[in-house]
């Protein structure tokens, strides 16, 4: 199974909160059964890439200036098969946008 936390609220390390710190965990007890794990997340530096990948925590996290609009591309390219919209401030658009 390949599951996609989605937020557009930035993700570790660039930012510490209790959302990121639960996805972080989720996506390390989901890896050690033997799944996937992956989070799409906002990009706090607005001269960043518009849509960035890394692998620094041990799983993949995509980095966008705009993850609702960046969500079907990522899902997509990374073949998420269960997308989980989390907080943030576009919360209907990556519902509606999960959907499709």
């Amino acid at each position: 199974m390949r599951v996609l936390f989605v937020s557009n609220y930035p993700h570790l390390p660039d930012i510490h909160g209790g959302l990121q710190t639960t996805t972080h965990d989720l996506c390390l007890a989901i890896q050690a059964v033997g799944a996937h794990a992956a989070v799409l997340c906002g990009q706090p530096d607005a001269q960043a890439a518009v849509l960035s990948q890394d692998q620094q925590l041990g799983y993949t996290v995509l980095r966008a200036r705009h993850p609702e609009q960046a969500l079907a591309e990522a899902a997509a390219a990374w073949r998420a098969e269960v997308i989980v919209v989390q907080t943030g401030t576009s919360l209907l658009p990556m519902v509606v946008r999960s959907l499709a």
